[in-house]
């Protein structure tokens, strides 16, 4: 490697190390807290409890899924749950294809966006893309008034 490009690199790596650097001590000046830098916290949202292989919505709360056709992506248990019809679907949010996360939902249909894999949003049937090995492995979703509770078995 040439003196030029090192210098080069090293300019690169030191203005993106600044960029960086001032881009947070910005953000914590503001008080908006940096959560990738957060060891103790959660990607859990608010009204979602997961608890082993249970996961408890408080559709108060978390509201994704009290609509036709929203959902609700459970990130820290690898669930998405959708509404559909007014019933509760959930399945792994990992495409069998190259375990990608599974976090769309278009016309009766839930999407891998990585390479556009198609599963059923009724039954996690593999409908059409590149994936082609297998469906969404489906858990069990019960709602009673305002709570859904899935359980992954």
């Amino acid at each position: 490697m040439s003196n030029t490009s090192r210098s080069a690199d090293a300019d690169l790596s030191r203005r993106r190390f600044l960029v960086h650097g001032c881009t947070a001590a910005a953000l914590i000046g503001l008080g908006i807290p940096l959560s990738a830098c957060d060891s103790g916290g959660s990607d859990t949202p608010d009204g979602i409890t997961v608890s082993g292989n249970t996961i408890t919505i408080d559709l108060t709360k978390a509201t994704a899924l009290a609509s036709e056709g929203r959902v609700q992506t459970i990130s820290s248990a690898k669930v998405i749950a959708v509404n559909v019809g007014g019933m509760i679907y959930a399945y792994t949010n990992e495409c069998p294809h190259e375990h990608q996360t599974v976090s769309q939902y278009t016309s009766g249909y839930l999407v891998c966006p990585t390479h556009n894999s198609v599963f059923s949003a009724t039954t996690g049937a593999f409908v059409e893309g590149p994936s082609g090995v297998g469906p969404l492995t489906k858990y069990s979703a019960t709602k009673s008034g305002n709570t859904v509770i899935i359980t992954k078995a």
